[in-house]
């Protein structure tokens, strides 16, 4: 009876020492695979390991900021995706009449002021990342 209680003790010492994982480093991963999406062009499955990290590691308090970051580098990229097909849209049609020549226009400016708000988005939140 000794000897289990004794083991018991041992386990639960041993189980109340293992090292827990750092929530950053949790974060970290989920950012890193998030880039490897952002990079392949997956946008929305970017977007999504970003806000499983949210959710999941909410400790992660500067894996969340740079999360911010990536989200703003991946609606940039998207947006700016967005503006290179509908220029390109542009470029191949020949003699549009007035109503697609004014929908394409209205598209392309859209997509332009798109990528305007995403540039300025991801300056302002650089300039104002905190460490925590």
């Amino acid at each position: 009876m000794r000897n289990v209680a004794l083991a018991l003790l041992l386990g639960l010492t041993l189980a109340a020492c293992k090292e827990k994982e750092d929530p950053e480093v949790k974060g970290n991963d989920f950012l890193y695979r998030a880039r490897l999406e952002l990079n392949a062009g997956n946008y929305e499955e970017a977007r999504q390991l970003v806000k499983q990290m949210r959710e999941q590691v909410p400790l992660a308090l500067n894996a969340r900021e740079s999360g911010i970051l990536l989200m703003d580098s991946i609606n940039l990229a998207e947006a700016q995706e967005q503006l290179r097909v509908t220029d390109s849209l542009i470029q191949v049609t020949e003699n549009p009449d007035r109503l697609a020549r004014d929908t394409m226009q209205a598209r392309f400016d859209e997509a332009c002021q798109k990528v305007k708000f995403y540039h300025r988005k991801l300056q302002h939140d650089r300039k104002n990342k905190k460490q925590h």
